[in-house]
């Protein structure tokens, strides 16, 4: 824990931890109540979670969880006892390095990229801290070079999009992302069009 509290302190930010256990994650009404008071305390609003369609089953419990919990996240009627947030939170899925499902199949295609050519030194300093987990994949996939793998998933992501995008020549290491709070989005569009169809019919377009 300490060691992934440093690793929070790079970016200068606060790191908590909500008691999942490894392996034995699951999606419950007690840990989603933990989450949607995490939420309310930092006041967040915008969060970066996992994908549900992730390889692991640990993050696709999280994305599950998170995605509950910040969709309730400013309703007064959970019962916790911080206050809501103010407005939703805007929800987004990261990317599995592999870019493919539990088996090996592609996912949806990302709805945009970011270039971390820039940050790509703060992320290994991060990965740094994460001993436990450099440990776990020479235990579990005899991976001496977590970080390569790492760099490799950003590559892997940027082939992607040059195969897939033909007008894309951009940088080599990228992450890909969705959003999943497209609701508001949505709604203000179909308020927008039915406004402008309301306003035509009467003669005021």
């Amino acid at each position: 824990m300490k060691r992934l509290k440093k690793a929070a302190a790079v970016l200068d930010a606060e790191y908590f931890t909500l008691g999942g256990i490894d392996g034995f994650l699951y999606d419950t009404k007690e840990m989603r109540l933990k989450v949607i008071s995490l939420i309310r305390q930092v006041k967040a609003g915008v969060i970066f979670t996992h994908l549900s369609t992730d390889y692991h089953s640990d993050h696709r419990t999280t994305a599950n969880i998170v995605e509950a919990a910040a969709m309730v996240s400013s309703l007064d009627t959970v019962p916790v006892k911080e206050k809501p947030v103010e407005i939703t939170p805007l929800l987004y899925h990261t990317s599995p390095l592999t870019l493919s499902d539990p088996l090996g199949s592609q996912i949806v295609p990302p709805h945009f990229f970011v270039d971390v050519t820039s940050v790509i030194e703060t992320k290994k300093k991060m990965l740094g801290y994460h001993i436990s987990q450099i440990d776990l994949m020479k235990h579990m996939h005899k991976m001496d070079d977590f970080f390569g793998f790492v760099l490799e998933g950003t590559e892997t992501m940027a082939k992607w999009r040059v195969l897939n995008m033909p007008r894309f020549t951009g940088s080599i290491l990228e992450e890909a992302f969705r959003r999943k709070n497209r609701f508001r989005m949505i709604f203000q569009n179909f308020l927008s069009i039915n406004r402008n169809s309301y306003e035509l019919k009467r003669g005021k377009v």
